[in-house]
């Protein structure tokens, strides 16, 4: 978490919190905004876990082949922005 802070700052920006969730377990609290660097499994168990849907949802750490499946995982979101590079993907899924 002092990683994720310092990071922040470095940027130039302002975290209103920082929290640290077993996200195997528990659905991911409420934002309007999540951006979740993590491999398909997490994501696909993030999906399912989920109550509710954020505005907005960044997800990356994804190879190419899979992002359809992530991104169908969290409908009804929509994909508004595909990224690829060297066989990996980052999805920007939205309202």
């Amino acid at each position: 978490m002092q990683a994720t802070a310092a990071n922040a700052d470095s940027n130039g920006v302002t975290l209103e919190r920082v929290e640290r969730f077993d996200l195997r377990f528990a659905p991911v609290p409420g934002a309007d905004v999540i951006a979740a660097n993590l491999m398909r499994p997490l994501l696909l168990q993030v999906a399912e876990l989920m109550e509710g849907r954020p505005r907005w949802l960044i997800a990356s750490g994804l190879l190419e082949h899979e992002a359809e499946e992530v991104a169908a995982a969290f409908a009804p979101l929509r994909e508004r922005v595909r990224l690829t590079e060297g066989g990996w993907s980052a999805l920007l899924l939205g309202r």
